[in-house]
């Protein structure tokens, strides 16, 4: 797992001075996660809890996404630790942020609806007040998950984005400003890496995943909008010249 170093800003002239970055660290603050379903639960089993003790359980527990990619487009149940973790993942989805103790586990894909036997058993180790992105994918005919560290720290007022190239068949892929307008963000991506983060304004910008290291546009993102106190992953899925076909989905 190779962890994301965070960016906090690169030449403006990316986005022709679209953005403005204010050096004040003290308004930095965490993005306010809206589900967090298996925590509160994990908190009313046990009830009632001091404020000591729900910190101390908190601070036991990582928080995971996960995001059907699996260019087969099947319905996915994934268990954890023999466990129905969550059902009915279609492709291109994502899970909500929800909760595992730190430590290992044990993760267990099904089709949905045929628990016969797994299509692809693994085992992922998380750490204590760690948040994540898990992508179900396909690396060279096998399923594989893919799995990156997320940092939700913001200054207030501001957005984060960040691209992963999870496109089995691309080549190395240049996530850019549209030509003329700007110039490229995150340089020669190769397939499974994730850039760092950039820090930007909101804006709307027209938006392009190149050829590395050409102006051949793949996929244009034309008049993307990013709102403040947001993170954008954007990650690229599907196949160049076959199907399911190349697209980008975003996760918030």
């Amino acid at each position: 797992m190779n962890k994301v170093v965070e960016k906090h800003r690169i030449n403006p002239n990316i986005f022709n001075h679209f953005s403005s970055y204010s050096k004040k660290e003290d308004n930095l603050f965490q993005v306010h996660f809206s589900r967090f379903d298996s925590f509160q639960r994990l908190i009313n089993h046990y009830s009632p809890t001091s404020n000591k003790q729900e910190k101390i359980i908190k601070r036991n527990l990582a928080f995971i996404r996960l995001v059907n990619i699996l260019p087969k487009k099947v319905d996915l149940d994934i268990y954890v630790n023999r466990t129905k973790f969550h059902s009915n993942l279609s492709y291109k989805e994502s899970t909500p942020y929800l909760t595992l103790p730190s430590g290992i586990h044990l993760v267990e894909i099904f089709k949905t609806n045929d628990q016969s036997k797994p299509i692809h058993t693994e085992q992922i180790t998380l750490l204590a007040e760690q948040n994540y992105t898990i992508a179900i994918g396909q690396n060279l005919d096998q399923i594989s998950l893919f799995s990156y560290f997320d940092n939700h720290s913001l200054p207030q007022g501001e957005a984060k984005i960040r691209f992963i190239n999870l496109s089995p068949n691309s080549p190395n892929l240049d996530f850019a400003v549209k030509a003329g307008e700007g110039d490229v963000v995150f340089p020669n991506v190769p397939y499974k890496k994730a850039s760092e983060y950039l820090l930007i304004s909101p804006m709307t910008v027209n938006l392009e995943i190149r050829l590395a290291g050409t102006k051949m546009v793949i996929f244009p993102l034309y008049k993307s909008k990013y709102k403040e106190n947001i993170v954008y992953d954007l990650i690229s899925v599907g196949y160049l010249e076959e199907n399911p076909k190349f697209e980008v989905i975003t996760l918030i």
